[in-house]
């Protein structure tokens, strides 16, 4: 579709369409009124008094989104000096002004975001979510979501890492003798968890390819689906999960934890029990 909305005239036609210049004056009008600003760093730090491997990563979260909406405001203020004429219109304004009028996301976002394959349209809804998420976060840094949408995250396996992180350090046991063990919740409704868990993390927004869940067993399919709901996931020693856990009730399925649109990025396989 892409290569086909390459193709399509850009002059401007009869009919009263907008010309490419007017489109993107308008979108850009639309994503700056909307834009919100950087997050305060210093402030969020500052309310912090012991940082952990969680906070570490949602500081780390906070850092990348500000460089993203940065990154955002000053092409688009760029491109708006350009269009009245303040500045001298340069080949990088084009390009964004083409993004913009195809509905494509810059490629100088997503050099600063996560890997996406979405229109402009739905690539902005996503960094939303993203934000609403992060912005929840920094209003009680202490504290780490009840449940962590984890394909939200610019590094999803950073957050996985940390909850090896804070298992190893209250169980004096050696990190790289750990693995992440996820359970699939019955829980459905994320407003069913009313605190972050002690023991591991509560996440959703993970994936399966050619499996789906079931209550009882793994059932083979031809799609990339949600693995449910909700997931619990924690961490435990690699040799202690075979003699607890029998090999035939472990499934290792390719779980992916981000997501290029309706594609995927395999970032790791933990193991999901059946039941």
């Amino acid at each position: 579709f892409s290569a086909v909305a390459d193709l399509q005239p850009r002059g401007g036609g009869g009919g009263g369409a907008m010309t490419p210049a007017e489109r993107a004056k308008q979108m850009l009008d639309d994503i700056l009124e909307k834009l919100p600003e950087m997050f305060v760093m210093m402030e969020i730090e500052e309310r912090i008094d012991d940082r952990t491997p969680y906070t570490s990563v949602f500081l780390q979260e906070c850092e990348r989104m500000n460089g993203l909406i940065f990154e955002m405001r000053r092409s688009l203020l760029e491109l708006d000096m350009g269009l009245k004429g303040d500045l001298s219109v340069s080949e990088a304004m084009e390009t964004l002004m083409g993004a913009l009028f195809a509905d494509a996301t810059p490629e100088t976002w997503t050099a600063c975001a996560w890997p996406s394959l979405r229109p402009l349209a739905s690539w902005l809804t996503n960094f939303n979510a993203r934000l609403n998420q992060l912005d929840e976060w920094q209003g009680n840094p202490m504290d780490i979501p009840k449940v962590t949408w984890i394909s939200g995250l610019f590094n999803p396996q950073s957050f996985l890492t940390a909850i090896m992180q804070v298992t190893a350090q209250a169980q004096a046991l050696e990190l790289d003798k750990l693995t992440i063990y996820t359970e699939v919740s019955k829980k459905t409704d994320i407003a069913d968890i009313t605190a972050p868990s002690r023991d591991g993390a509560f996440v959703n927004g993970l994936s399966l390819e050619g499996a789906r869940s079931s209550e009882r067993q793994m059932m083979l399919s031809g799609w990339l689906i949600m693995i449910a709901s909700l997931a619990f996931s924690y961490a435990t020693p690699v040799d202690k999960m075979h003699p607890t856990r029998p090999l035939r009730s472990l499934f290792h399925p390719a779980v992916f934890i981000s997501t290029l649109g309706q594609a995927a990025i395999h970032l790791g396989c933990m193991p999901v029990e059946l039941n």
